[in-house]
This record gives C-alpha cells, structure tokens and sequence, in this order.
C-alpha cells in the first residue's frame, strides 16, 4: 500500500549499558564476646542475609530483608547503619529497575551522610541518585547530582582515600555523566566523559569497567551510523565479558550487536542476537535489559511485517517501562507500537498510541536549561513527525499542521515564552510550557501577519531507523500553506516520483549541490540545464555570450569554438584576450538575462509548483516560509520555475523556524518597547580595525556603514571605534542594528557562533557570540547581518541554531541574515539599496526591491540570493 512507502519508524531502542549501581562498603560489626538477640544484632543478622540473597541474585528476597533491618535500625535509632542499610535498598531498587523507589532510599542516605558528615557516603548516595534520575527522565537532576559527586572527588582534602580509589570512584561518575548526556542527545560530551572514563579504567586494569566503557562507546557510534566503529567497539567488550564469565555484560551486548543488524536490515542476525540477549535478561532479572530487547524485536517482526507479534513485544516493553518508571523507554515502546498499528492499517489505534508518546516526550523538557532543551528535542523530533504521517493517512490535515507545529522550534517557544514571563512587563497570562498552536490560533497569525504562511515537513523513507540525531533520506515532503483569510490548503509531494529522481541525487543532495554551485567562485559553478549532447545545439560558434560572476555593464564575449566533450569554450573580447577556454557552465547568451540552473528548477518543482496557485498573485504580499532541516538552507528567492523566473520576481518572502515563534516575538517585541519606544539613535558598525585574529579588512563594509548612516542621518561606528565593548555598550537600546563586518558560525557549538568586532579587553576578544547575544534585552525591530555565513548554524529539530535565533531570543522581530559568504561589494551596493527602499517600505518589500535592483548589475543569485530576513511584520 502506498502509505507504507512513508512511514516512519522513529526510535530504535538502543541500550545504554550503565554502570552497575555504586554500593556502599559496608563493613559489618565484629559480633560481641556475648551474643544478645537484641534488635541491633538482629538488624546485623537480616542485613546478613540480605546480602546473601543479594549475592544470589534474589532481588525481591533481599529487599524484604533490608527493609525489616531498617525498621529495627530506625527502632534503636542506630544512624550509621540505617546509612549502610538504605545505600544497599538504593542499589537493589535500580537493579529491579524500581527507579522511583531508588531516589527515595538514595535521597534518605544522602540525608543522614550530609548529616553524619560522611562524604564518601554522601559521593556513594549522589551517584545512585545521578542513575535513577536518569532512568525516569529527570536530566538536571541527574547532571546535578553527579556533578556535586565529582566535586567531592576531585577536592584532594576530601576522602580518606587511595589514589587508586580515587581514580576508580571519578571514573564511574565520569561513565554515568556520560549516560546523561548520552540520553540528552550530547554525543560529544558523553563520548569526551567516556574516553576519559575509559583511560582511568584502562590504567586501573579494570576490566570489567572497560567492558561497560566500550560498549556504550559502541551504542554511540551505532547512534551516529558508524557500524563498523561500533561492532569494533562491542567486540572488544564481548571478548572482556566472556572472558570475565559476566552473563548480563554479555546480554547487553548482544542486544547492542543486534541493533547494528537491524540498522542495516540484516534482519535474521538481528533477531538471533535480541533472542539470545531476552533469554539472559530474563535468566537473570534484569527488566531494563528485557524491555530494550522486546523494543528492538517488536520493531525487526514489524520489518517483517508480522505486525501482531510486533504489537506483542512492544506491549510487553511498555508495561515494562511503565513498571520501572521509564519515561523515556515508555515514549519509545508507545511510538513503536503506533508504527506497527500504522503498517497493520489500524490508523485510530495508531494515533492514540503516537499522542501517548508525544504526551510522555514533551514531559522530560521542563526545566532543562536551552541548550540540553534543543538536543533532547533533537532525538525526539521523528515521532512528531511519524504522528503527521498518520494523521494525513487519515485525511486529517489540519491536526497534521497542529502536530508540525509542536513538533518544531520547541526549544526556541520555551525560551521565548520563559522570557516573556520573566520580563517586567509580562501579564502572567502566557503558559510556562507552551503544548503548541491550535489551528485557529494558526489562522489568527496568519491574518494578523497578513501574510501567507508555508510550512513544510521533510518525511523520511520508511527503511529508516531512528537512532539519536540522524535523519533518513527524504521520502516525501508535506507542505501547509495557510492564507490570510483563513482557508488552509494540503499538498504532499513524492520526491521519488518527481523529477528530483531524474537528478540521481537524493534530495539532501540536490540541496547541497544547489548552494555549492550557487556559492562556488561566484556565478562560475551555476550549471546549464542542457547534458552534453545538447550544448552545441544551444550554443554555437558567433554567439554573443556574458560570465555569470560579470557585471552586464561589460561588452560581451564572442564565441570562437566549442568542445563538447570537454564542455568549454573558447571567447574573444574587443578588450583583451582570454588565453584559456572556459567551461561551458560560466556562460549564457548575452540576451537571455534570466539563466537557467537545473538544480533550483528541481527544487522549484518539489517546493513551489505544488502550492503555486495557492500563492498571493500581489508580488508586494508577504509569503512566510516555515522551513525544516535542510530545507532552512535553501535561498528561496533563486529558486526558478521553468521560464527562469525566479522566486523573489514574484513574491515578498521571509522565513521562520516556526509559526508560534512568529507570534513569541511579536509578543516579545511589543512588551520590550513598552511603555513607549525605544529614543536610541540606530546602531550602525562597519570594518571594526584591528580586526581579531588578523583578519581581512573589509574597505567595502566600511564604506557601506558610511553610506547606510547618512541615509539614517546618524553616525557609523567604524574602525578603532567599533570595538567589541563599545558596541556591547550600545546594543540594548538600539531600535536598529546593522553589523557589517566577517560572521562565523560554528557547526559542533553553534552559539560559539560569533561578530567580528575590535578586541578592547583581555575580556573581550573582538568575538560577539550567539552566547552572549543572548543575555542581552534588545529594543531593535532589526538587525541586520551583513556578513558572511550569519544565517548559517546547526540544523536540529529546533531549527537552525545560531546567530540569527539569538538575537530573536534577545527581542529583536526580524533579523537580515546571509546564506554563504556574499563578496564585499556586492554586499554593500545591495544594503545601500535595501536601506533606500526602506524608507518608503516595509522590511520585506524593501529587501525584494533591492533584490530587483541588484539582478539589474550581478544577474548570477550568488551576489544577491544569500540574504534571507527572519522573523515577523505587524501588519499595517
């Protein structure tokens, strides 16, 4: 059936192998010369044999014992052993997987280790706690917890201990530290921990803690794709294991080794491992084991489209992950199980299933601080996305809109909503954790924005297997678009039946080959849309031909010869002489001012022919595109339809990362201002000299800064005065900020991101983050960028996180930014223009005109493409 061909199965269940839980050292008393039954020696003989059941792996027999020994410990009011006596139950609890049961009996030792001034018990309570918070979800607690044990451990006054015992103990916080992270998504700290947790263990000839180092070393690399890498790594754990005769070691492993089968649809091997995975967790009682490994057997029964057996496992897995207190296993179990319900063709029961999921997802984010926020919701995102899939199965498009909309920027809404109850001016009436939009609240902004919106959702084949952080091949794309009046309106394209399948690229190909060819030395790497064969039929020798990357002020070129095999040309000029021929994709007929470039026709075809009727035929109305993943990369004002026309001839565009964000920073702007505008003169910097790191001077932003000040009538700030202080000094206040200088962003740490600017201080480096852009309360309706890679960041289900998202946070409504790096004239000649149209337009129609006029000198969309403005426009 057709709809199985964009299904989405959204999270493999891959196991973390934690550390076994910490345990207190607890030495028993030497019995008395004079054994006395009285309650204190008979405590001492129930802990006994606790521990033996322990030791036997009785689990329930044990508790039953430790709990009777704490009573009669509590009885004599004897503190030190009920300290011994609740670190043991903590432990016990989280073996059982009773991880609720687990924080109180850890939270009761930290208690009495705080209160007997015992810091090792203290380090031993932290850490059980630090796992169990863990396992229910509750990151900050857990990252708390472990951080406030490794503080005591990495204190030299603290603890009578040997350095070896030391090392051990920092080494198993540092391993637990790393689940965290693991689980929030942060792969490179958690591996950063693992590596160093990894070395202390080596140097400590700690097998077994190597054992669990590697493998969860190996469930990363399998997060991240890296097969080989990972049975590399669960190899070198199972021969440590085996060799250690560790029967669950071995059994989390080979359910680990199954996911990387599974991964790989080598499906048969797959099940062999999970199957000999389930039989030692059962064995041996080890539910978090077992319901990780009935997960990954209900998703490989669903590959195989048994899907009663799949609902099977993953009911099983559930009610194993409801026992234990798992939220996060529970949100997996339930997003499975409405997978197999989707396949089966059961669409209600499906639905039900995937807004369970959701409803446990959205509830592990509270609190989280914005950037643990952005990358758990990263590793989330895919089950909102499986939800759209079946809600527009079942003709349910405007849910499917609601869906997409909470399944996107949910860390950007928390930000912007937490600011706008922390700001004075706040009416108190907003929710601190926003669920998302209904869809008349969606049409409300439409029709307050008086603009078209344009969401779109990228939809995976349904091969894929989500693991963590990484997207399958784009399969289909949903596209919303909502207009001003209300009417909202559905398409979904096919990109395996369009013409990107002509391409033979993938779809995040096709948008990579895109911009490399629009950025790549200037108009030289934008492509005919002839294949070879054809070129000399377009082309002929005497035709009058221009470069892209060429002003049209230029004569043009002559055409002496052509090599078809090679693709180049051979030009005269009346000027001079070009002693090289010149490769075919650099030129265009002298007449023919709009070029045609097949890679942004395609995109045209997948992204604007489905929903161009639906579009305003006004070019002065505003469309709002709500991008997602790669698609927030795109510049689409140069895509082209098929009379070369590009995208901004016809339309006002601006773009988003969300709907609700539209209306947060509408919110944001309007109470920021209050109780009247901001009185500041606009902020304008361009060319800061020195530049930090010895960057290059840019004579042209200086010159644009100038010339963009006298058309506000203020003052640039340029040179030895655009220092990094100077202009912190200034930012708050300013209604208008123009930067004009070199932007970075950076790909591991986005808000590492950074404005170039003149160092004054040791302090201040010259570098303005998106980190530090943050803490700042702006006034500005716009910043504008202009420098290269200012738009760019790291794309995650949140958006794009980088400068352009910080300063919105900031309070900023729009922001200007640029794709890729634009030359530095080019840059200026189009910002004077924009600064012109402006003042008789609005944002959006100033920096289409602009556009237009830039085309009219630099036709190749390199010099003019790249700027995108982000954000809202109150309507007039």
């Amino acid at each position: 059936m057709l709809k199985q061909r964009f299904l989405l199965i959204a999270c493999v269940a891959l196991l973390v192998s934690l550390a076994l839980p910490m345990q207190a050292a607890v030495q028993m008393p030497t019995p008395p010369a004079v054994v006395q039954r009285d309650r204190t020696s008979e405590a001492d003989h129930l802990f006994q044999q606790a521990v033996e059941q322990y030791e036997a792996n009785q689990w329930d027999a044990a508790i039953d014992l430790w709990q009777q020994a704490l009573l009669l410990y509590q009885q004599r009011d004897n503190v030190p052993r009920q300290l011994a006596t609740l670190h043991r139950l903590s432990a016990v609890y989280l073996q059982v997987g009773e991880s609720q049961q687990a924080i109180a009996h850890a939270q009761g030792a930290l208690t009495l280790a705080q209160q007997l001034n015992d810091e090792m018990a203290a380090v031993q309570a932290l850490g059980n706690l630090g796992i169990a918070y863990r396992t229910v979800g509750d990151y900050i607690q857990a990252i708390d917890s472990f951080h406030q044990a490794l503080t005591i451990v990495q204190t030299p006054e603290s603890l009578s201990l040997s350095e070896t015992a030391r090392d051990q103990l920092h080494a198993q916080l540092l391993l637990n530290l790393g689940n965290v992270h693991e689980a929030l998504g942060e792969y490179e700290q958690a591996i950063a921990l693992y590596r160093e947790s990894l070395a202390l263990f080596s140097a400590l000839n700690r097998a077994s803690d190597m054992a669990t180092v590697l493998g969860n070393l190996g469930v990363i690399e399998t997060t991240l794709g890296h097969y080989d890498e990972a049975v590399q790594y669960y190899e070198q754990s199972l021969q440590i294991a085996q060799a250690m005769d560790d029967p669950i070691r071995i059994g989390y492993i080979f359910n680990n080794l199954g996911t990387v089968y599974h991964a790989q649809q080598q499906l048969e091997q797959a099940i062999v491992h999970y199957q000999q995975s389930l039989a030692i967790a059962q064995t041996h009682q080890q539910p978090m084991l077992e319901g990780e490994v009935l997960t990954n057997l209900g998703l490989a029964y669903d590959d195989l489209a048994d899907y009663e057996r799949a609902i099977n496992y993953h009911q099983q897995s559930l009610a194993i992950a409801h026992a234990t207190g798992n939220r996060r296993a529970e949100a997996i179990a339930l997003n499975n199980w409405g997978h197999a319900l989707f396949n089966a063709g059961d669409l209600p029961q499906a639905e039900a299933q995937i807004r369970a999921a959701v409803t446990v997802l959205d509830s592990l984010r509270p609190g989280l601080e914005d950037a643990a926020n952005v990358s758990l919701f990263d590793t989330q995102a895919l089950t909102y996305n499986l939800l759209q899939q079946v809600l527009v199965a079942q003709d349910k498009f405007e849910e499917a809109l609601e869906v997409a909309e909470q399944g996107r920027s949910r860390a950007f809404v928390s930000l912007l909503n937490q600011r706008l109850q922390a700001s004075p001016a706040s009416d108190q009436t907003l929710p601190p954790e926003s669920k998302g939009l209904a869809i008349e609240q969606i049409r409300h902004i439409a029709q307050a924005q008086n603009a078209t919106l344009v969401e779109y959702t990228i939809v995976p084949a349904d091969s894929f297997k989500a693991q963590g952080k990484l997207r399958g091949q784009a399969a289909k794309i949903f596209i919303w678009v909502v207009q001003p009046t209300g009417n909202l309106v559905f398409r979904q394209v096919d990109l395996e039946a369009e013409a990107i399948a002509a391409e033979d690229l993938t779809f995040t190909e096709l948008v990579v080959t895109a911009r490399q060819r629009l950025r790549g030395g200037g108009g030289a790497a934008v492509e005919t849309t002839q294949s070879p064969p054809e070129i000399e039929a377009i082309f002929q020798p005497g035709d009058r031909v221009r470069r892209y990357d060429e002003p049209l002020t230029w004569r043009p070129y002559t055409i002496e010869s052509i090599d078809g095999e090679a693709e180049t040309v051979t030009l005269s000029h009346p000027e001079f002489v070009l002693p090289y021929p010149v490769p075919i994709a650099e030129i265009y007929l002298a007449e023919d001012f709009r070029p045609r470039q097949r890679s942004l026709q395609t995109l045209y075809d997948a992204l604007i022919a489905p929903i161009a009727d639906d579009l305003p035929t006004n070019p002065d109305d505003r469309v709002i595109f709500i991008p997602h993943e790669q698609l927030f990369v795109i510049p689409f004002s140069a895509l082209q339809d098929a009379e070369g026309r590009y995208l901004i001839e016809q339309h006002t565009l601006l773009t988003a990362p969300a709907i609700e964000v539209l209306a947060l920073t509408q919110k944001r702007h309007a109470q920021i201002n209050l109780p009247e505008p901001p009185s500041a003169e606009g902020l304008i910097v361009g060319n800061p000299s020195p530049m930090p790191r010895s960057l290059a001077s840019l004579p042209h932003a200086e010159a644009e800064a100038e010339a963009i000040a006298q058309l506000l009538q203020t003052n640039a700030i340029t040179g030895a005065s655009a220092t990094e202080t100077a202009i912190k000094q200034r930012l708050a206040d300013a209604p208008l900020i123009h930067l004009a200088t070199h932007g970075f962003f950076n790909e591991t740490h986005p808000l590492q991101g950074a404005i170039a600017l003149a160092p004054s201080t040791t302090e201040d480096d010259g570098f303005l983050t998106a980190a530090e852009i943050l803490d700042f309360p702006l006034k500005a309706e716009l910043v504008v960028l202009s420098a290269c890679d200012t738009g760019r960041g790291r794309i995650t289900g949140d958006g794009v996180i980088g400068l352009s998202r910080s300063f919105m946070a900031a309070g900023a409504s729009r922001v200007l930014v640029s794709l890729w790096q634009v030359p530095d004239e080019a840059t200026a000649q189009l910002m004077v223009e924009f600064y012109r149209y402006r003042q008789q337009l609005d944002d959006a129609q100033a920096l289409r005109r602009s556009m237009l006029a830039a085309m009219q000198t630099q036709p190749s969309p390199y010099n003019w493409a790249a700027f995108t403005l982000v954000g809202a426009i109150p309507s007039d």
